[in-house]
């Protein structure tokens, strides 16, 4: 069984979030490898960024006391593997996919670099591979 990322509902915007920190009033969701009961158990911080600004967030582990697997709580304003958050890359992907515009006028838009807004939309976690040959 591997870890996975939950995503909650989190009533709170970026910098309440952030502001709460440990305090922010986690969910305990059953374990989704094998539905036992977790607990908090750690957690760590990362960067996100919001309306151009980075701000460090607290994100919770919770490890299955059946399983023992540990899985990370992400606020659904968080996206695994990205910087930006979920509101900033659904915008460039509507508006490019949308025919709005292309990558480079979105990316202006929502205040983030061509690559960042280019990864979006071809679904990297970070800057595209070189493609050889």
């Amino acid at each position: 069984m591997s870890p996975v990322a939950m995503v909650w509902p989190c009533p709170l915007p970026v910098d309440a979030y952030a502001e709460a920190g440990r305090q922010a009033g986690f969910p305990r969701p059953a374990c989704p490898s094998c539905a036992g009961p977790l607990v908090f158990w750690s957690g760590y911080r990362r960067h996100v960024r919001a309306a151009g600004r980075c701000r460090k967030v607290f994100v919770p582990r919770l490890r299955c006391g059946s399983c023992r697997v540990s899985h990370a709580l992400l606020p659904a304003f968080v996206l695994a593997w990205r910087l930006d958050v979920a509101e900033t890359v659904g915008m460039v992907i509507a508006e490019v996919a949308g025919g709005r515009c292309g990558v480079r006028p979105a990316a202006e838009r929502a205040g983030v670099p061509y690559t960042t807004a280019r990864g979006c939309l071809l679904g990297q976690p970070g800057p595209h591979p070189r493609r050889h040959g």
